[in-house]
């Protein structure tokens, strides 16, 4: 859609780093609430691969890709901690994503390193 742009899910992505601080109010008292942030940091990363696509391979910006997908691992092990403290097996299964997305990233560099 033409109102989704790059810049918007950037936007998007960063607002919702700026609110990490609540992670530290996570425990099994406001189970509730860490649900919500945990389901809210799954969207983000998300919404975060969905540009890291867009710009990689659509605006072909190695560079500003590499910058993202710094972002994208960022939550996505912000997500698999928080998954963890819910349910430890759903943490675990975030761990080979984290995995692929390290390695994206380490492509990522070498394509843009090498260009």
């Amino acid at each position: 859609p033409k109102h989704l742009t790059v810049d918007r899910l950037l936007r998007t992505a960063l607002t919702q780093f700026q609110r990490t601080p609540k992670l530290l109010e996570c425990h099994p008292a406001t189970l509730g609430g860490a649900r919500r942030m945990a389901l809210t940091f799954y969207v983000v990363q998300l919404a975060l691969n969905l540009a890291w696509s867009l710009i990689f391979f659509g605006l072909r910006q190695p560079g500003l890709a590499l910058g993202e997908v710094v972002l994208l691992l960022a939550s996505v092990v912000a997500t698999a901690v928080l998954f963890w403290r819910i349910d430890r097996p759903a943490g675990l299964m975030m761990v080979p994503y984290a995995t692929w997305v390290t390695f994206a990233s380490l492509l990522n560099f070498e394509i843009w390193r090498l260009n």
